[in-house]
């Protein structure tokens, strides 16, 4: 795990997802925001938070999932997109 979860253990995981530039979720971490804003694992601009009860974003996302921009919103992959 990264950031506080290691020295905050009473504070819930917090999860993102880092999505390329055509808008695809390539990976999701446990991580705080301060680690995410430090540049370790790339450009923060390309991470969102995702909420395991998708209370936030509609879903959480999984790899191969989609962001839409315009809802704010994960989007699961078809069954097309998952065959290939």
């Amino acid at each position: 795990m990264h950031g506080f979860q290691k020295e905050r253990p009473d504070i819930a995981p917090t999860y993102f997802a880092q999505i390329d530039a055509s808008g695809t979720v390539q990976r999701v971490i446990v991580a705080d925001q301060a680690f995410i804003d430090s540049g370790k694992v790339g450009d923060p601009a390309s991470w969102k938070q995702t909420y395991l009860d998708g209370h936030k974003r509609k879903r959480y996302a999984g790899r191969g999932f989609r962001y839409d921009k315009s809802a704010d919103a994960f989007v699961a992959p078809t069954s097309t997109a998952i065959m290939k």
